[in-house]
């Protein structure tokens, strides 16, 4: 069984080791990297891998990992790089992403580009609603404040007038 907790600046496994038969630390290897965690156990003469991922949530401080028997536990402290990311698992998969994405994704802009405007506005809704944003339009942000169409714009002033007010437009919303 495994449980797993985060603090403010680490995160801590606890590994029940009831079911094993180890005697003391000499029987536990634990390997931290970046962004890997292996752990085994020797019990009667074999070695048995209880954790080996290559993906943990995020980048951890490899050298500041703490590791000690508490009972029968194995409890594991992983010192974060980040210390104000919330690590919703142990390790990255679609689920901790999905959960995380909002704080990983806090201020960042994502563009959908595409050669069809009509699915780049469908995915740009799906993606709103899994991370909470608002999609942005920058064609119907153009033709309201232009109060005409983009391609009738094109035709009378040019493309470049349209990519210099569209500029304009996303320039503003950065601030």
């Amino acid at each position: 069984m495994l449980q797993f907790s985060d603090g403010s600046s680490e995160v801590e496994l606890r590994l029940q080791l009831g079911g094993q038969d180890v005697l003391s630390a000499k029987d536990i290897f634990v390997d931290a990297d970046g962004t890997s965690l292996t752990v085994k156990v020797q019990q009667a003469g074999s070695i048995i891998t209880l954790i080996d991922t290559t993906s943990l949530f995020e980048k951890i401080k490899p050298a500041e990992t703490i590791w000690y028997i508490d009972d029968d536990q194995l409890v594991i402290s992983l010192k974060k790089q980040d210390p104000n990311l919330k690590w919703p698992d142990i390790m990255e998969s679609w689920e901790s992403l999905s959960a995380g994405s909002m704080q990983l994704l806090k201020g960042t802009s994502i563009y959908v580009v595409g050669d069809s405007t009509e699915i780049n506005q469908k995915v740009a809704r799906e993606l709103a609603v899994a991370l909470g944003y608002t999609p942005l339009v920058t064609k119907e942000l153009l033709e309201t404040f232009a109060k005409q169409t983009v391609d009738s714009w094109v035709v009378a002033e040019g493309s470049d007038s349209v990519a210099e007010a569209e500029s304009a437009i996303l320039e503003s919303l950065s601030r």
